[in-house]
């Protein structure tokens, strides 16, 4: 009876220490999401590290270069960029609420000659659009232009009206930022100490499982660095070169063609909405010079967008990472809800170690089916040679 009871004692203890490490874990999720992110970060970073120490340069002076980069980047993107972009804005929607009034109008007297677009743009509308079609569009925006101008008037004043807390926002990501910078310099420094108390905490079998795939894993991050180091500056001189020659052929003027390029290239470490991302901008300075520049800037982005999807990625990253893009999603998705933005950065590396511990998982799984469920690795059953048993045989018989 008292065995019993005390066994009962134990599962219950258990079962509760669980509980309240479950609800430790649900209370502080959002700086263990910042923590494992850091982690994630360090493990990046390390091996910059390692290689630079070869040539005696000291572990922090590495991390504080590695991140003065990084910070001089975004200084001058988002420095040559933001304020362009708000002067754009306003031109935008000045040329938006004007067309929207007069579009109607001007195909009636002159046709789709009126808008003064270049002969190659006019022509690709014409064989798109049918003509009857352009007019019912150019009615129906006429007929709502007060309420195209409303709504983008509301916008704006959404906009000024939030500015606080548009403010305290950055503030927050800029924190969370900073915090992981900071954690991630510490882990670096003392990376061989976390790795001994983490392989103290798990249990023996686990610890040796880790330091096995350890180089793996490490293979797996560094192949995704250069991988996506090589898609973002191919795709960087791509807009780069695409937006160059746009002002020379057609004269649109379009400004801060490096800023746009930079952010394109940038943005390629963020998975699938990245290009996206990067062509917001880039669309809005082209509607703020002109309707004919946007339109080739969209057409543009679309063919670098086409050529990464279907030529840049399978090349490169199939040479270096051989993951299932349903998968990436998935493990993307998860990423954005536990870290945001820098979540789905390092979505492609998380997926590329678990899958190698999916596949030591496959192999171990059709080892045991080959000999068998009861199969112990210590002890194998040895396998039958029937070819000396059939050549024993003929030997009796003979």
């Amino acid at each position: 009876m008292n065995s019993e009871l005390i066994n009962w004692s134990k599962k219950i203890g258990i079962l509760l220490g669980f509980l309240v490490l479950g609800y430790i874990f649900y209370i502080s999720r959002g700086i263990i999401s910042l923590l494992v992110i850091a982690g994630f970060i360090t493990f990046l970073i390390v091996p910059l590290v390692e290689k630079w120490k070869k040539y005696k340069i000291p572990e922090w002076l590495t991390i504080i270069f590695v991140y003065c980069v990084l910070l001089i980047i975004f200084i001058i993107t988002v420095g040559t960029l933001l304020p362009i972009i708000i002067t754009y804005i306003s031109k935008g929607i000045t040329a938006i609420t004007q067309w929207a009034q007069s579009a109607q109008t001007v195909y009636q007297n002159e046709g789709i000659a009126g808008f003064h677009l270049h002969p190659y743009i006019e022509q690709t509308i014409s064989h798109i659009i049918q003509p009857e079609n352009i007019g019912n569009i150019l009615k129906f925006i006429q007929e709502n232009s007060n309420s195209i101008q409303s709504f983008l008037t509301s916008q704006v004043s959404h906009v000024t009206a939030g500015s606080v807390s548009i403010i305290g926002s950055v503030g927050g990501a800029l924190t969370q930022i900073v915090f992981i910078g900071i954690a991630s310099f510490f882990m670096v420094l003392e990376r061989k100490n976390i790795a001994i108390l983490f392989l103290d905490i798990l249990p023996k079998d686990g610890g040796l499982y880790l330091k096995r795939h350890f180089t793996q894993m490490q293979k797996v991050c560094n192949s995704w660095i250069k991988a996506t180091m090589l898609l973002s500056l191919t795709i960087f001189t791509m807009t780069y070169l695409g937006l160059t020659l746009i002002n020379w052929i057609f004269g649109f003027g379009i400004e801060s063609v490096m800023s746009l390029a930079i952010i394109s290239g940038i943005m390629e470490f963020i998975p699938y909405i990245g290009p996206i991302l990067a062509l917001v901008p880039a669309l809005i300075i082209g509607i703020g010079t002109s309707w004919d520049a946007a339109l080739v800037i969209l057409i543009l982005y679309l063919i670098i967008q086409q050529l990464e999807g279907n030529i840049f990625v399978p090349l490169i990253m199939s040479r270096n990472l051989d993951i299932s893009p349903l998968f990436v999603f998935v493990i993307m998705l998860f990423g954005g809800a536990i870290g945001g933005i820098l979540g789905i950065i390092v979505a492609i590396p998380i997926a590329g170690v678990i899958k190698i511990f999916y596949s030591d998982f496959h192999a171990k799984r059709k080892t045991r089916f080959r000999y068998g469920i009861d199969y112990d690795k210590k002890n194998p059953p040895k396998k039958s040679n029937n070819t000396a048993q059939r050549k024993r045989q003929r030997q009796k018989q003979g």
